[in-house]
Protein backbone atom coordinates (compact mmCIF):
# COMPACT_ATOMS: atom_id res chain seq x y z
CA UNK A 1 0.00 0.00 0.00
CA UNK A 2 2.96 2.17 0.99
CA UNK A 3 4.41 1.47 -2.54
CA UNK A 4 1.15 2.51 -4.42
CA UNK A 5 1.04 6.02 -2.47
CA UNK A 6 4.82 6.71 -3.01
CA UNK A 7 5.50 5.81 -6.71
CA UNK A 8 3.13 8.02 -7.83
CA UNK A 9 5.09 10.78 -5.48
CA UNK A 10 8.20 9.96 -6.36
CA UNK A 11 7.14 10.15 -10.44
CA UNK A 12 5.95 13.57 -9.60
CA UNK A 13 8.73 14.79 -7.97
CA UNK A 14 11.12 13.05 -10.24
CA UNK A 15 9.19 14.94 -12.96
CA UNK A 16 9.53 18.48 -11.28
CA UNK A 17 12.95 18.70 -10.73
CA UNK A 18 13.44 17.11 -14.61
CA UNK A 19 11.10 20.41 -15.50
CA UNK A 20 13.05 22.77 -13.28
CA UNK A 21 16.57 21.94 -14.58
CA UNK A 22 15.57 21.37 -18.37
CA UNK A 23 14.09 25.28 -17.58
CA UNK A 24 17.88 26.24 -16.68
CA UNK A 25 19.18 24.95 -20.44
CA UNK A 26 20.17 27.55 -23.30
CA UNK A 27 21.34 26.76 -26.08
CA UNK A 28 24.35 28.25 -27.68
CA UNK A 29 22.74 27.61 -31.38
CA UNK A 30 20.89 30.45 -33.27
CA UNK A 31 17.76 28.76 -35.75
CA UNK A 32 16.58 29.88 -38.73
CA UNK A 33 14.15 31.32 -36.89
CA UNK A 34 13.05 32.59 -33.37
CA UNK A 35 9.56 31.66 -31.77
CA UNK A 36 8.38 33.84 -28.77
CA UNK A 37 5.19 31.85 -27.40
CA UNK A 38 2.33 34.01 -25.64
CA UNK A 39 1.42 34.35 -22.45
CA UNK A 40 -1.91 36.15 -20.76
CA UNK A 41 -2.26 39.66 -21.58
CA UNK A 42 -4.30 42.26 -18.72
CA UNK A 43 -6.75 43.75 -21.26
CA UNK A 44 -3.77 45.29 -23.92
CA UNK A 45 -0.80 45.04 -21.11
CA UNK A 46 1.79 42.43 -21.40
CA UNK A 47 2.38 40.22 -18.42
CA UNK A 48 5.44 39.50 -16.04
CA UNK A 49 5.46 36.47 -17.82
CA UNK A 50 5.21 37.70 -21.60
CA UNK A 51 7.63 40.61 -20.90
CA UNK A 52 10.10 38.38 -19.61
CA UNK A 53 9.57 36.50 -22.80
CA UNK A 54 9.99 39.51 -25.09
CA UNK A 55 13.60 40.94 -22.90
CA UNK A 56 14.98 37.00 -23.48
CA UNK A 57 13.89 37.98 -27.05
CA UNK A 58 15.40 41.34 -27.85
CA UNK A 59 18.85 39.35 -25.89
CA UNK A 60 18.84 36.50 -28.92
CA UNK A 61 17.95 39.56 -31.19
CA UNK A 62 20.84 41.55 -30.17
CA UNK A 63 23.11 37.86 -31.07
CA UNK A 64 21.74 37.78 -33.98
CA UNK A 65 19.86 40.90 -35.81
CA UNK A 66 18.79 39.28 -39.07
CA UNK A 67 16.96 36.11 -37.16
CA UNK A 68 13.12 36.92 -37.89
CA UNK A 69 10.99 36.22 -35.06
CA UNK A 70 7.50 34.45 -34.80
CA UNK A 71 5.34 36.05 -32.09
CA UNK A 72 2.92 33.39 -31.35
CA UNK A 73 -0.52 33.93 -29.54
CA UNK A 74 -4.03 34.24 -29.90
CA UNK A 75 -6.49 36.69 -28.06
CA UNK A 76 -8.04 35.49 -24.54
CA UNK A 77 -11.91 36.37 -24.24
CA UNK A 78 -10.61 38.99 -21.63
CA UNK A 79 -7.48 40.28 -24.24
CA UNK A 80 -8.39 43.29 -25.61
CA UNK A 81 -6.15 42.76 -28.61
CA UNK A 82 -4.34 39.37 -29.78
CA UNK A 83 -0.59 38.42 -27.40
CA UNK A 84 0.94 38.14 -31.20
CA UNK A 85 -0.41 41.92 -31.55
CA UNK A 86 0.54 42.93 -28.18
CA UNK A 87 3.60 41.44 -28.67
CA UNK A 88 5.17 43.05 -32.23
CA UNK A 89 4.39 46.18 -30.48
CA UNK A 90 6.47 45.98 -27.40
CA UNK A 91 9.22 44.77 -29.79
CA UNK A 92 8.89 46.98 -32.45
CA UNK A 93 8.81 49.95 -29.87
CA UNK A 94 11.83 48.21 -28.48
CA UNK A 95 13.80 48.79 -32.22
CA UNK A 96 13.10 45.61 -33.68
CA UNK A 97 12.03 46.15 -37.30
CA UNK A 98 8.67 45.78 -38.28
CA UNK A 99 9.57 43.52 -41.15
CA UNK A 100 11.76 40.95 -39.22
CA UNK A 101 8.17 40.32 -36.73
CA UNK A 102 6.07 38.05 -38.55
CA UNK A 103 2.47 37.87 -35.91
CA UNK A 104 0.88 34.22 -35.38
CA UNK A 105 -2.27 35.69 -34.00
CA UNK A 106 -4.95 32.22 -34.05
CA UNK A 107 -3.47 30.08 -31.62
CA UNK A 108 -5.12 29.32 -28.27
CA UNK A 109 -2.81 26.57 -26.81
CA UNK A 110 1.33 25.50 -26.83
CA UNK A 111 0.50 23.04 -29.56
CA UNK A 112 -1.50 25.40 -31.85
CA UNK A 113 1.52 27.91 -31.02
CA UNK A 114 3.86 25.39 -32.66
CA UNK A 115 1.70 24.03 -35.71
CA UNK A 116 0.61 27.37 -36.86
CA UNK A 117 3.87 28.86 -36.37
CA UNK A 118 5.11 26.34 -38.71
CA UNK A 119 2.33 27.05 -41.40
CA UNK A 120 3.70 30.86 -41.23
CA UNK A 121 7.27 29.86 -41.64
CA UNK A 122 6.18 27.14 -44.22
CA UNK A 123 4.92 30.71 -46.07
CA UNK A 124 7.95 32.34 -45.56
CA UNK A 125 10.77 29.98 -46.42
CA UNK A 126 10.62 26.40 -47.89
CA UNK A 127 13.43 24.95 -46.34
CA UNK A 128 12.91 21.37 -45.50
CA UNK A 129 15.02 21.13 -42.33
CA UNK A 130 13.80 24.38 -40.23
CA UNK A 131 15.89 24.94 -36.77
CA UNK A 132 14.20 27.53 -34.38
CA UNK A 133 14.89 28.70 -31.07
CA UNK A 134 11.77 28.82 -28.61
CA UNK A 135 11.55 31.62 -25.97
CA UNK A 136 9.09 30.68 -23.50
CA UNK A 137 9.46 30.82 -19.47
CA UNK A 138 11.99 28.15 -17.56
CA UNK A 139 8.90 26.52 -16.18
CA UNK A 140 7.00 26.27 -19.68
CA UNK A 141 10.24 24.81 -21.57
CA UNK A 142 10.15 21.28 -21.52
CA UNK A 143 6.74 20.90 -22.79
CA UNK A 144 7.85 23.67 -25.49
CA UNK A 145 10.76 21.66 -26.56
CA UNK A 146 8.68 18.65 -26.52
CA UNK A 147 5.88 20.23 -28.69
CA UNK A 148 8.28 21.99 -30.92
CA UNK A 149 9.92 18.82 -31.60
CA UNK A 150 6.39 17.04 -32.02
CA UNK A 151 5.61 19.34 -35.16
CA UNK A 152 8.85 18.67 -36.73
CA UNK A 153 10.80 21.32 -36.09
CA UNK A 154 14.83 21.28 -34.65
CA UNK A 155 14.17 23.57 -31.50
CA UNK A 156 16.96 25.18 -29.43
CA UNK A 157 15.74 26.29 -26.01
CA UNK A 158 15.99 29.72 -25.13
CA UNK A 159 14.09 29.96 -21.38
CA UNK A 160 13.56 33.54 -20.14
CA UNK A 161 13.11 34.00 -16.34
CA UNK A 162 9.99 33.37 -14.64
CA UNK A 163 7.87 35.92 -12.38
CA UNK A 164 9.11 36.09 -9.18
CA UNK A 165 5.86 35.53 -7.26
CA UNK A 166 3.38 32.85 -5.82
CA UNK A 167 1.90 31.97 -9.42
CA UNK A 168 5.39 30.20 -10.50
CA UNK A 169 5.43 27.45 -7.90
CA UNK A 170 1.27 26.68 -9.41
CA UNK A 171 2.74 26.97 -12.97
CA UNK A 172 5.72 24.54 -12.20
CA UNK A 173 2.81 21.75 -10.55
CA UNK A 174 0.54 22.56 -13.76
CA UNK A 175 3.45 21.73 -16.03
CA UNK A 176 3.41 18.22 -15.21
CA UNK A 177 -0.36 17.61 -15.31
CA UNK A 178 -0.10 19.47 -18.60
CA UNK A 179 2.57 17.06 -20.42
CA UNK A 180 0.86 13.93 -19.25
CA UNK A 181 -2.11 15.60 -21.28
CA UNK A 182 0.09 16.21 -24.37
CA UNK A 183 1.57 13.06 -23.82
CA UNK A 184 -1.90 11.39 -24.00
CA UNK A 185 -3.27 13.47 -26.95
CA UNK A 186 -0.53 14.12 -29.24
CA UNK A 187 1.93 11.29 -28.66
Amino acid sequence: MLLFILSPCFIFLSFEIFIFFYGKKTSKKIGHYIIILGAGLHGDKLSISLKNRLDTALKLHHLSPSTPLIVSGGQGKDELVSEAYAMKKYLVQQGIPSTLIHMEDQSTTTYENFILSKQKIQLLDNNASLHVNVITNRFHMFRSWYLCRKVGFTCYSYPAPDATNIKTCKYYIREFFAFIKIFIFHP
